[in-house]
This record gives C-alpha cells, structure tokens and sequence, in this order.
C-alpha cells in the first residue's frame, strides 16, 4: 500500500486515498480467489494537471479470434470530488509487448469472456466504492464503457448476462447502469429501443456517436504507462450523467436524513 503524499497523490485527501487502496486491495484478493489476475496503480492522468487515477486492472483472459492477443479490463478513478465514481473498459492488449489495442470493434465477446466479465468481475467493481460514499449509504455508480462485438453463437447468452446485471445492480449498490460507447449493430439497436424505458428504470444505455472523446485511459502494461484514447463523446455524456445522478442521490441523502434529535430519540 503506498504512503500518502500531498506531492503524488495531487487532489487526494489521505482519508480517501487510504480507503480507495483498500478498496482496491480487497478487490484484487477476491478475484484472486475467483481465479483471476489483477493488480492496481496510481497512474499519472493523461491531462497534464489531472489528479493521480487509481487504476485496477484484470486480466480476463485469450482474445478471441485473435491469437496473440490478451482481453484485460481496466477500472479506474479519477475525479476527487467523486470518490464513489469509476469507470470500466477493456481493451485487448498484444501478448509479446504489452502493447494496448484501441480499436473500438475489439474485444469480440465469446461466451467465457462475457461469463468473467459479466459473472465474475462486474459484481466485484459494482460494489468496490461503496465504502467511499461520502453520503454514508454504502452506494456508487459505475460507468462501463462497452466496445467490440459479440459472437453470433454468444449473443443469446450475452442478453442472459446482462438481464443479470441488471437485475442484481442496485443490490451490489449501484445508483444506476450507465453503459457507453455500444458499437455492435444489435446493441445499438437494442439501446436505441430500450433507451427511453430503461432510463425509467436507471437503465442508461448510450450508443458510440462520430465525435470523439478527448479523455484516454492511463493503463500500466509491461512496466511502461500509456495513455489510451478510442473513446467517442457517448463517454463524456455517461460521466455527466453520472454526475446528474449522484448530486441528485446526495441532494435525497439531505432531504431525507432524520434530524440529529430524531435520531438521538430513537436510540433510547
């Protein structure tokens, strides 16, 4: 675990830098048991005067139809004033140098990538910030960015999975789904069909648009940093409704918290 310091971890309090290390090593232990490889870093932002990311990053396992190629998922977070907020990708990564793939029709999505993904690693991340709420309620928001495409003989077992996830996200206390960046024809059929029901429902689903983002990911492969872009505005749309999201959540926090006497009452 690293020592906090006003100097690397720029923007930072100690409290939270102590509790997202924490955080990050529990999560790394148990998807260690599950039978995963990950590890986490503070990565120096890609934005000169960013504040430090901490990066936890999974190795999923073989790209398919890709041989030489290796799937790995990377959370992060990046914003102090929003300690209970990451975001997730993938991104295939070439075996022999560690050379990251920004291309946004990578990775392909078989069955066991989805199945780690989807099953194993996702319900992990859903709940790996809760601790950080500054609201108290044990509660965070995740925004996954989802590029490449699926298999055809995967693609019924791709909308099992996320019916799944969606079920289950406010148990593992997710405030919202807030999936970008869908480039696969049928998801970008389906969110555009689902899209207004689901936001009802929290269920937030945005496609890839043409203009592209200016954010990248930091990534740490092979001893060496990179600063990995690929990403389209619909990533900078989820991050601001993300934001809309948790201000809303701590504006209800302060509405319907009971007063300190209350409370002081009800404890006798």
């Amino acid at each position: 675990m690293a020592t906090w310091s006003g100097e690397q971890h720029l923007g930072w309090s100690e409290h939270h830098v102590t509790r997202l290390e924490t955080a990050a090593a529990g999560a790394v232990s148990l998807l260690q048991q599950r039978g995963m490889t990950a590890e986490w870093h503070w990565l120096r932002a890609p934005e000169p005067a960013g504040a430090p990311v901490l990066s936890l990053q999974v190795l999923i396992g073989p790209a398919f139809r890709h041989p030489g190629y290796s799937v790995y998922g990377f959370f992060q977070v990046a914003d102090p004033a929003y300690p209970n907020l990451g975001t997730f990708r993938t991104l295939e990564v070439r075996d022999y140098d560690q050379m990251p793939v920004a291309d946004p029709a990578r990775p392909v999505y078989d069955k066991e990538t989805d199945r780690r993904v989807s099953a194993v690693l996702t319900p992990v991340l859903n709940s790996l910030l809760n601790p950080l709420d500054p609201c108290g309620r044990g509660q965070s928001l995740t925004v996954g960015c989802f590029h490449g495409r699926v298999s055809a003989r995967d693609l019924l077992n791709a909308c099992v999975m996320g019916c799944r996830i969606v079920r289950g996200f406010r148990r593992e206390g997710q405030l919202a789904i807030i999936w970008v960046d869908f480039s696969d024809k049928v998801f970008v059929l389906a969110a555009r069909a689902f899209g207004g029901l689901g936001a009802r429902f929290g269920v937030h689903l945005l496609v890839r648009d043409t203009l592209l983002s200016t954010r990248a990911t930091a990534v740490r492969l092979g001893g060496h940093d990179h600063h990995v872009g690929g990403l389209s505005h619909a990533f900078d749309r989820g991050v601001q409704l993300a934001h809309r999201v948790l201000a809303h959540a701590a504006a209800r926090s302060k509405t319907t918290a009971p007063p300190a006497g209350s409370r002081r009452r009800q404890a006798r």
